[in-house]
């Protein structure tokens, strides 16, 4: 299957299900689906299409727009995954245990949909969306380093995170500053080192 088939699909089958729980896919170009919990949070679920074009796995996860300078242009297609490898759907729960669902044809695509996926989307995913509230809800859920220390200077505050800002700042210098991401990343950090306290 191609992407954009995949993506037309994906936009028919989770949107139908996932706007009873407030979700839409208004502003993707592909099939992000998403919603907006508060000012502080939005909480995403996204199906994507491995390079085969025969399956696809569902990412879930939330993410705080404090965590990232560039949220205005990356949302919803192109944020980073604050929760890492712990982001897939899978019959367990959301977690590391990478699922892949079949979208060979159309029509196993809504088959599989109808069958595996739809009832996981019920009660695994939007389940562990709901409990995620806040950035303090969040925050132990973080696996990357630097969204993990900024978050911690959100909720703990400058004296209980100075410490991993500085390791994040340091670790982002030596990576290559002309790259957009990292730039923006790095002045956010010292931005808020320069805070008093």
């Amino acid at each position: 299957m191609k992407a954009k088939q995949f993506d037309k699909l994906a936009k028919e089958a989770f949107g139908s299900m996932l706007q009873d729980f407030g979700f839409t896919s208004d502003q993707s170009r592909g099939c992000t689906f998403y919603r907006r919990v508060n000012d502080d949070l939005y909480h995403l679920i996204i199906p994507d299409l491995l390079r085969s074009g025969e399956r696809y796995d569902v990412m879930v996860f939330p993410f705080c727009p404090r965590l990232d300078p560039l949220f205005s242009e990356k949302f919803p297609d192109s944020l980073g995954i604050p929760t890492g490898s712990f982001c897939y759907l899978a019959p367990s729960g959301v977690g590391p245990d990478q699922t892949l669902f079949e979208a060979s044809s159309e029509e196993r695509f809504f088959s599989v949909f109808n069958s595996q996926v739809a009832p996981l989307l019920k009660t695994m995913a939007v389940g562990y969306l709901d409990q995620v509230q806040s950035l303090e809800n969040m925050l132990p859920l973080i696996r990357s380093p630097h969204q993990k220390a900024l978050a911690s200077f959100y909720v703990h505050g400058d004296a209980a995170s100075r410490v991993q800002l500085e390791q994040q700042r340091d670790r982002l210098a030596a990576l290559d500053t002309d790259d957009k991401t990292v730039s923006a990343i790095l002045g956010l950090i010292e931005s808020l080192l320069s805070t008093p306290a």
